[in-house]
């Protein structure tokens, strides 16, 4: 649904629903969606303008999931 909202252009409630997926799902490995929820809120920063703040979840990434495979989005994400 979060990913529904972003491709709508509907930021704000894209981001309350990343946010939520990060906060009421546990950590459980690659198969986690948690990094690629936050990855997805970076994104829903970064479309707004708001650069800093999308560099903030890709750095969150990196440091807290670096063996996921969304550490490598965020890798790229940070590049921009």
């Amino acid at each position: 649904m979060g990913y529904i909202k972003y491709l709508l252009g509907k930021y704000e409630e894209s981001k309350e629903i990343f946010k939520k997926l990060k906060n009421d799902f546990v950590y459980s490995g690659e198969n986690s969606k948690v990094p690629y929820g936050i990855y997805m809120w970076g994104r829903c920063y970064e479309m707004e303008g708001n650069t800093e703040a999308a560099k903030s979840k890709y750095l969150e990434i990196i440091n807290n999931y670096p063996e996921h495979s969304a550490a490598q989005y965020a890798e790229q994400g940070l590049r921009k």
